[in-house]
């Protein structure tokens, strides 16, 4: 097994023993123990090395099959499937997802001061809103309603157009 360590560690890049040690909470010198056989490797390290590094269990013990686990799909995968989501729009989601929660809350505040005017707009207009279900026939009186507030209006093919006349000259 002190073989297969050493072979995984090549597997993941290179990493070092100190790095392959602290991912796992145990110190270089412990690694160091295990890949020289001084040490036979704990079922808990085995465990966290699976966990950590998606290392197949059969492989970890045995040395059959491959050395890692076939990739999960991520939720973010998922989540743009189930939406049928643009890649603009996955790594937009897959990005902000990354980002520390410090920079997330920030560019909540930003777009709060975007929306939030919005929507009082809105609830101004139609003081007594009606709920309902997503997917209802309001959905498209809503974007409706959102299109001409932007001066934007269906076309005949159901495409938005401009109601902006736009062919004054300037000059």
């Amino acid at each position: 097994m002190n073989e297969r360590i050493k072979e995984l560690r090549a597997a993941l890049g290179g990493i070092s023993q100190r790095e392959f040690g602290e991912a796992l909470g145990i110190g270089k010198s412990a690694v160091c123990r295990i890949e020289s056989g001084a040490v036979a490797l704990t079922e808990a390290n085995a465990i966290r090395i699976c966990e950590k590094f998606n290392v197949r269990r059969e492989w970890l013990l045995t040395g059959e099959g491959e050395i890692f686990q076939p990739e999960k799909p991520s939720l973010v995968s998922e989540v743009a499937a189930q939406y049928h989501l643009s890649n603009l729009e996955t790594a937009l989601l897959a990005n902000y997802l990354a980002l520390p929660e410090e920079d997330r809350r920030a560019i909540m505040k930003i777009a709060s001061k975007v929306i939030d005017p919005a929507l009082a707009a809105c609830a101004a207009a139609a003081p007594d809103p009606v709920v309902t279900p997503p997917g209802s026939s309001s959905v498209q009186d809503a974007e409706a309603a959102y299109e001409k507030a932007l001066g934007f209006a269906p076309s005949a093919d159901g495409t938005a157009s401009s109601t902006i006349d736009d062919t004054a000259s300037t000059g």
